[in-house]
């Protein structure tokens, strides 16, 4: 397994593998909820930490350009305006600074590491949300769980009778005696729990249709 200094350059070195990186840690799998929840607080920790390099490195970058390199070509400046007979305002030498070699090469890697920290930055902001997501979708999919009922598929709900034609039900229970299967509830147990389960995926099913009918209105 690389170790975070080793995430940092192979990202560093490669935008395009920094994209890919970005894209696979920020999707949330419908799927797969529960590995995406156990492994948050490593990808959490690990983006951090590059978030963290990149932000020490923009200000080390902006260091040396603001400390280093603007007073050497102010220096420069100053001597070469004077050696060409010409007063060293602040203007001209601000013109010469900027002009210079040294000058546009250090802004330019100085510009790089910032915009590399705040790419950082905003995919740590994005875990933030994948966190919000994963715990809805989580609390979401216990509760479409247990509105299950004996690992019944909704269509088995609707198809036993629940209105006092209890045929279908009384061979569920001449089988069970039959095959010396562990009591089963009584038949208005049953109905009971038949009808619980039934009102309950009613529910849920109605609160996915309102919800998804928001989402789509928003987009």
């Amino acid at each position: 397994m690389s170790t975070y200094e080793q995430l940092y350059a192979e990202i560093r070195n490669s935008p395009e593998l920094l994209q890919e990186r970005i894209a696979e840690v920020v999707r949330v799998d419908h799927e797969d909820v529960l590995s995406s929840m156990l492994a948050q607080a490593q990808s959490f920790m690990e983006w951090s930490y590059l978030q963290v390099k990149a932000e020490m490195e923009a200000k080390k970058a902006r260091f040396y350009l603001e400390e280093e390199i603007e007073p050497q070509c102010r220096a420069e400046a100053e001597v070469s305006l004077k050696a060409e007979g010409e007063r060293a305002t602040v203007e001209r030498k601000r013109d010469y600074v900027v002009k210079h070699d040294d000058y546009k090469t250090a802004r330019q890697h100085y510009l790089v590491t910032q915009e590399r920290a705040l790419v950082l930055k905003r995919v740590v902001d994005a875990l933030f949300q994948k966190k919000d997501m994963l715990q809805s979708l989580n609390s979401r999919q216990k509760v479409e769980f247990d509105a299950l009922q004996h690992d019944m598929e909704p269509e088995a709900w609707e198809s036993i009778p629940t209105n006092g034609d209890h045929e279908q039900i009384d061979k569920i229970f001449h089988q069970a005696e039959h095959y010396g299967n562990p009591p089963v509830p009584s038949q208005q147990e049953l109905v009971s729990s038949i009808q619980r389960g039934r009102a309950a995926f009613r529910m849920k099913r109605k609160e996915r249709l309102t919800r998804n009918k928001m989402e789509n209105s928003d987009e």
